[in-house]
């Protein structure tokens, strides 16, 4: 929950229209690596968000990749597109993948 906090503050310094919630759950870090993807779907929650970092451990683990588990959700604002996104979210993930969020596709990300 610290890791939400600390991108809506980022959010409102950059001062520019917010023009999407995105929600960023690291579950566990192992070897200072979390791994996970963003997806861009019409709604995101903070639980749903949690289930699917979750998750990410799971199938890490399954093929014996020791790292951790994290997952990014973002939902777009009624009337922006993903080009309005894309320099807010760079901007607004860049501390995460500086420190061990590797961030994969998902869905919703393969424009």
């Amino acid at each position: 929950m610290v890791l939400i906090s600390m991108i809506s503050r980022r959010a409102r310094a950059l001062a520019r229209p917010l023009t999407c919630t995105i929600h960023v759950v690291v579950d566990s870090v192992e070897n200072g690596i979390a791994i996970g993807g963003m997806r861009i779907i019409p709604e995101a929650s903070v639980q749903e968000t949690a289930e699917l970092a979750r998750a990410m451990i799971q199938k890490l683990k399954l093929f014996g990749v020791p790292v951790g588990g994290a997952k990014a959700l973002v939902a777009p604002r009624r009337g922006y597109s993903f080009a309005d996104m894309r320099e807010g979210i760079t901007e607004i993930m860049q501390p995460f993948l500086e420190s061990g969020f590797l961030l994969g596709e998902d869905v919703g990300t393969t424009y």
